[in-house]
């Protein structure tokens, strides 16, 4: 997915972008009953990825091939409302 999405192949990296909004974010939530932290990543794919089409149609042929595609219906319906 990162590969398709980014279209990064053979361990190129993201090329650097110049604005105060580019740049990779981490979350850390910690729960009292939980063992480890939960981490989420954010990266601002608006100086990464061609279009807000372009993440929809990634996602869904990553979660057509995963077998999870009902999980794409609300992200789609949400997506084609505010393009």
């Amino acid at each position: 997915m990162w590969n398709a999405l980014f279209e990064v192949f053979d361990n190129t990296h993201l090329g650097a972008v110049d604005h105060r909004t580019s740049g990779v974010l981490y979350y850390t939530d910690f729960r009292l009953r939980r063992k480890m932290p939960q981490v989420k990543i954010y990266i601002p794919v608006r100086h990464y990825v061609a279009s807000d089409r372009k993440v929809r149609e990634v996602l869904n042929s990553t979660l057509t091939l995963q077998g999870q595609k009902e999980y794409l219906g609300n992200y789609k319906q949400v997506l084609e409302e505010t393009l």
